[in-house]
């Protein structure tokens, strides 16, 4: 009706909000463009985990990801490989790596699987010594820390839902009790992460989340969709 009875001034209107809503348009796709680019970086940071044999690692890495990557067994030794998965963590994408647990080999195969993981410590930018809490820290582990003590890294104390389990000997800001298996106080670890590992490099851009980007790319389509209707008289 308006368009019918003040037709110039509507015409006025919709001439005067084309520009801005171009430029919105623009800045949404520009700003969804960042995060495609740096989803497709093709080197990322590593986050480390590692320890003993069936200390938890493969569930810690599930527990992470929210979903069932690693495969999860009780007996000892179950990953003999490294399994690398993308992951967001302060605002720049990871590499997190499951590492073989660290043992005396019983096969070449297994050899060839913790040397692995070694390769992957040297290289990480943060690490993660995950240690059974129902036994506590052994030599392997003590190995570890003085190996990799002066990289970035958390000590996550796991499976505090068993009967076995004792509390860490001394608190510590980097010692972080969780049950990796059934979730509990893997959010909170979450968090610690987010504020431990070192984040993206300063930047005057903006850089949104993935779930940003798509709902910038859906309001791209639908002021796309404004635009196609205002130039139809709609």
């Amino acid at each position: 009706d308006t368009a019918v009875d003040f037709s110039e001034e509507y015409a006025s209107v919709v001439h005067s909000a084309k520009g801005p809503l171009l430029r919105a348009q623009a800045s949404c796709a520009e700003i969804a463009g960042r995060y495609e680019v740096f989803r497709q970086t093709k080197t990322c940071p590593k986050l480390v985990l590692a320890g003993r044999p069936n200390a938890g690692k493969s569930s810690l890495f599930n527990a992470l990801l929210c979903r069932y990557r690693a495969i999860v067994h009780e007996a000892a030794g179950t990953t003999r490989d490294a399994i690398e998965e993308d992951i967001e963590l302060a605002g720049r994408r990871w590499k997190l790596v499951d590492t073989a647990g660290v043992r005396q080999a019983a096969s070449s195969a297994e050899q060839q699987g913790i040397e692995l993981g070694g390769d992957y410590l040297e290289a990480a930018t943060f690490w993660v010594l995950v240690v059974d809490g129902t036994q506590g820290l052994s030599e392997p582990e003590l190995e570890l820390i003085g190996r990799y003590g002066t990289k970035p890294h958390l000590i996550v104390w796991n499976k505090k839902d068993l009967p076995g389990y004792q509390p860490p000997p001394v608190k510590s800001s980097i010692v972080v009790p969780v049950s990796a298996l059934t979730g509990e106080s893997v959010r909170e670890l979450a968090g610690v992460l987010q504020t431990r590992v070192p984040s993206a490099p300063a930047t005057d851009s903006v850089l949104p989340s993935a779930w940003q980007a798509q709902r910038l790319r859906e309001a791209v389509m639908g002021l796309e969709a404004l635009k196609t209707e205002l130039d139809l008289g709609v």
